[in-house]
């Protein structure tokens, strides 16, 4: 997503919001506006996670397609309302367990499917296993202390 936008100082207040603070301040205002009224989500503990939000990434989380390709949508309707547009070329979805629905949508394109996605150095695969995660962490382990196991230098 893409916001722009101006800031001014005054002679009155010397504090001004950073980019990065007004743009966290402005997305979660759309994730409220987006989820209000809806039963988003996945159930996690006692709680229930619609998102997860790392700077302008997003990651969105529902038990159906149906409600996904929902939720989306108002994402869409809500960001625009603010000057914010999601990248139809960099968004990108992933199934879990149900590898027949319909692909998600946004403005009439079809977003990319994934059999297997990494976020934030965790990987995640359409099955719900965790191989593919196991192994690109042994990876990582193998590469930065060796078969004998110390550091390499």
């Amino acid at each position: 997503m893409t916001l722009v936008f101006g800031v001014k100082n005054s002679s009155r207040n010397s504090k001004v919001f950073t980019p990065s603070i007004l743009f966290l301040i402005v997305m979660d205002f759309v994730m409220r506006k987006t989820t209000e009224g809806h039963n988003f989500g996945i159930v996690w503990g006692q709680a229930k996670l619609a998102d997860l939000d790392f700077a302008d990434d997003l990651a969105l989380f529902c038990h159906t397609q149906g409600a996904l390709q929902d939720m989306t949508n108002r994402l869409h309707m809500f960001g625009k309302k603010v000057g914010l547009r999601i990248s139809g070329e960099k968004t990108k979805a992933m199934s879990v367990g149900d590898q027949t629905a319909p692909p998600i949508t946004l403005d009439g394109q079809n977003i990319e499917k994934l059999d297997k996605f990494q976020y934030l150095g965790s990987y995640l695969s359409e099955g719900g296993d965790v191989e593919v995660d196991i192994r690109a962490r042994l990876g990582k382990a193998s590469n930065d202390y060796g078969p004998s196991g110390s550091a390499a230098q």
